[in-house]
């Protein structure tokens, strides 16, 4: 998506790295931060200026969780930099009430008990609301255009024991129930359900990013220290598959 170019100041710090000045307009509030170049617009958005709207789940643009509002577009802010949205209009889920009534995608989710883990569900909203504008800029398209927030669902049950010493947490038993659909490739399904679970023990247990709020510089970037789960963290995961629909 093509960006609008504007002057920047480059602000040198004294670890030697660089920092550039950018204004973000979120919710009808500017905000001013000096943020490293290679900053994405999520963590400037989550870790500097403190939202928890937008989520990050994979990181890589695939699940949808980060999908916000600039100018009014929907875009995928794991995957775009900060220093590229300078003096943009950005609208997260916490923009899109009205004073204190809820948007009309909000209330639908929860009448129809629509939003699951809710997780995802920031950027689910964001998604079809700038789908819904789509429509009515242009003709109508296929529901394939909501293309940023292609999921299944599903419900998770975990049991977890902790150390009375230590403060020790470890999660000893997980089971998960999920409606994927007709599934393709089993072996795939079966490593998406694994990584899944094994992802969510992490970014609930150990997972964290560090941020220098100077700089915007993540300070735990390399994987000796950063923490991700081990065999020891994570139980045995037997996946099961049952078909609840004909075949057809």
């Amino acid at each position: 998506m093509p960006t609008k170019r504007s002057d920047k100041a480059e602000v040198p710090t004294t670890s030697g790295r660089s920092v550039m000045t950018v204004t973000l307009t979120v919710t009808a509030v500017p905000h001013t931060l000096e943020v490293e170049p290679r900053v994405s617009l999520l963590d400037a958005l989550r870790e500097l200026i403190g939202l928890t709207g937008p989520k990050k789940g994979c990181n890589q643009g695939a699940c949808g969780a980060c999908t916000i509002l600039v100018d009014g577009e929907r875009i995928l802010s794991c995957l775009a930099l900060a220093v590229q949205h300078n003096g943009r209009t950005l609208t997260t889920l916490e923009g899109l009430m009205a004073e204190d009534e809820l948007h009309q995608l909000q209330e639908a989710l929860i009448e129809h008990a629509g939003f699951q883990c809710g997780y995802c569900t920031p950027g689910q909203i964001c998604s079809a609301v700038g789908m819904l504008r789509e429509f009515e800029a242009a003709a109508a398209q296929p529901i394939e255009v909501m293309q940023y927030s292609m999921a299944s669902y599903g419900a998770q049950f975990r049991e977890v024991r902790v150390n009375e010493v230590t403060g020790e947490v470890r999660v000893a038993r997980w089971v998960g129930s999920f409606d994927c659909g007709r599934i393709l490739n089993p072996k795939t399904a079966t490593s998406q359900f694994r990584g899944g679970i094994i992802m969510g023990i992490g970014m609930a247990l150990s997972e964290e990013t560090v941020v220098d709020e100077r700089s915007g510089r993540i300070v735990n970037r390399s994987l000796a220290e950063y923490h991700v789960p081990v065999n020891l963290d994570v139980p045995d995961i037997d996946v099961r598959r049952r078909r609840l629909y004909a075949a057809r």
